[in-house]
């Protein structure tokens, strides 16, 4: 029999596809918040829940979207096999939103010509580079797919992660 989902051949014996059902529960939990957008009216929040199981992990996201008004999208759950993962690892970047308006700033700072100016821009574009500034841990995939997954808070969450997959992955 065939999966209808995704068109794998389901085992003898078997009620579910081993590629589209995650397996139960056996590990860890780790939680991923990335927020983009300095202003209320429009912030973008995207959280990841990520569940280290058995034979892999299970990725939920969850995207919400204010602008005037608060917009959630509906959660998506994808599994990955450990067998599936090429490779991971982490980065800091800058959030592509967010840039124009560090060099805004910069530009600003460029322009003053007293000493307060200068002060004020230089605060301005440091508080816009620390909203800017975002984990990013990139998972490889065998078909060489990349699944990117960002994070506004401290880079040690992603480094727990990527320890504690690498760990799960088995040697071939």
């Amino acid at each position: 029999m065939y999966c209808e989902k995704c068109g794998q051949l389901i085992p003898a014996g078997s009620d579910t596809c081993p590629s589209c059902t995650p397996a139960p529960q056996t590990g860890e939990t780790f939680r991923f918040h990335f927020k983009s957008g300095m202003s209320s009216q429009t912030v973008t929040e995207i959280d990841h829940t990520i569940t280290l199981q058995k034979g892999g992990i299970a990725i939920t996201s969850q995207k919400t979207r204010t602008a005037w008004k608060r917009k959630s999208m509906p959660a998506e759950t994808k599994y990955i096999n450990y067998r599936d993962i090429e490779r991971m690892r982490e980065k800091t970047d800058l959030a592509p939103a967010e840039i124009p308006i560090a060099l805004l700033c910069a530009l600003f700072l460029l322009m003053s010509t007293t000493f307060i100016e200068v002060l004020i821009w230089i605060i301005l574009a440091a508080i816009s580079i620390k909203w800017a500034l975002r984990t990013v841990v990139i998972i490889q995939l065998q078909d060489r797919s990349k699944i990117k997954i960002p994070h506004s808070g401290q880079k040690q969450i992603a480094v727990d992660f990527i320890n504690a997959v690498q760990k799960q992955i088995p040697i071939s």
